[in-house]
């Protein structure tokens, strides 16, 4: 076979692939018509996409307002209504940053507080976010929310209330030298099931006293 026909499967080939290209293009920027270009919108749809655009905005905007403002309410014992003075109200952020969000370089701070003789408390500080709550006094069972949310909108109110019972948990906090430390948050978290970073339930808290002791009461 001379070289030439040899040859002439090659050169076949390439025809055809060029013709499939040529044919493609065609088709692809030549064969429909070109777009007719989009019309210019209305004054009237002008207006309206603005306002949308307006409103979309300060929807994002409410999402990220962080002014902080105040949980209140009253802890009461189921047996009589009465108000628990000495009940710790803990919120606990469902988030890494479980407190106060941290500002001008100062770390976040616990969101918990103590009742007074009325029962009533007030935490301050607290961002829109959600979180969990949590509420305990001696003699009683702990009363937990998983979930509750705080808009960020304005003071906000959540009474609790207690059932007598529970299992009693105390120590001491001490320093270095054994002199006890008043003032001390401590914090009792569930290690039964998952509850990573406090997300599925929410933490008990308790505070010493100046003798540096602490009580608080557990379910189980």
């Amino acid at each position: 076979m001379s070289e030439s026909a040899s040859r002439r499967p090659l050169i076949l080939a390439l025809l055809a692939l060029v013709l499939a290209g040529g044919l493609g293009a065609w088709f692809i920027w030549g064969g429909e018509d070109s777009p007719a270009p989009e019309e210019a919108p209305t004054a009237d749809g002008s207006a309206a996409k603005e306002d949308l655009a307006r409103r979309k905005h300060a929807a994002r905007q409410a999402r990220l307002d962080l002014e902080p403002v105040a949980l209140t309410g009253v802890v009461k014992a189921e047996v009589d209504g009465k108000g628990i003075e000495g009940a710790v109200v803990m919120l606990n952020r469902k988030a890494f940053n479980q407190g106060t969000l941290s500002r001008d370089g100062r770390p976040g701070e616990p969101l918990y507080a103590v009742t007074d003789a009325k029962g009533e408390y007030r935490i301050e500080g607290v961002t829109a976010g959600r979180y969990s709550v949590s509420a305990t006094a001696e003699g009683f069972s702990p009363a937990t929310l998983k979930s509750f949310v705080m808009r960020g909108d304005g003071t906000q109110d959540l009474d609790l209330t207690l059932k007598q019972g529970g299992f009693s948990l105390s120590g001491l906090v001490s320093d270095v030298g054994g002199g006890p430390i008043e003032g001390v948050l401590v914090r009792v978290d569930s290690t039964e099931g998952p509850n990573f970073a406090g997300m599925n339930k929410a933490p008990l808290a308790a505070v010493t006293n100046a003798e540096g002791r602490y009580q608080t009461y557990v379910n189980e």
